[in-house]
């Protein structure tokens, strides 16, 4: 088992290049697709969450959430497994930073063209995640991705909900990120629907 500081040779089919950013839940590689020689994300759990039944639940979800929408304004899921011991998600690799970033970067404000153009991309990409009977419930800057030539993607389907399903989401909880939550989403409104999102994505922009 590698330590904190060495990256794993390979994980199930794909080989390990680097490591983009890592958290409590789980770790995202830049990794080669060996079998079509593509790159990719690959979102890994850690290990202490492996085999918690509830959030494989969850991330598969997340998963196969991201096959259901192929639009240029989302970030695409390509594949997600288990591979010795190991949970894992293969994604789009989007190597432009996020929308957070620039706006650091940015001192807080963009320029008024930027901003209606990375607003239109994502609202885009919104009607995609809704046209395949999802909602998104956690957008913020942090989970709108850029490409390198500027083109904005949504990203990070970890609290998505789908349509007319409540089994995850208990009436009373609240999910998402309170700066840009709905009113609704943070009484706990279980059957949210893409009002909220449309509410978060206004949020962002503003």
């Amino acid at each position: 088992m590698p330590t904190a500081t060495e990256l794993p040779a390979a994980i199930g089919g794909y080989r390990i290049l680097a490591r983009l950013g890592a958290g409590g839940m789980a770790t995202v590689y830049r990794a080669l697709q060996v079998g079509l020689q593509r790159e990719v994300a690959l979102k890994v759990v850690a290990q202490h969450l492996a085999g918690d039944a509830d959030f494989g639940e969850r991330f598969l979800r997340e998963a196969r959430a991201g096959a259901l929408v192929n639009h240029v304004n989302v970030v695409a899921c390509y594949d997600a497994g288990r591979a010795d011991g190991q949970l894992y998600m293969a994604m789009e690799l989007v190597s432009g930073g996020d929308l957070a970033q620039l706006l650091e970067r940015k001192g807080g404000t963009l320029d008024e063209a930027l901003a209606l153009n990375l607003m239109r991309d994502s609202a885009a990409g919104l009607e995609a995640i809704e046209a395949a009977g999802l909602i998104h419930r956690d957008l913020k800057p942090a989970n709108i991705f850029l490409t390198e030539r500027g083109v904005a993607k949504l990203a990070d389907l970890g609290l998505v909900r789908f349509t007319g399903d409540d089994r995850v989401t208990q009436p009373g909880m609240v999910m998402g990120t309170p700066a840009y939550i709905s009113p609704e989403q943070a009484r706990g409104v279980a059957d949210v629907d893409i009002r909220t999102d449309i509410y978060s994505l206004g949020a962002s922009l503003y």
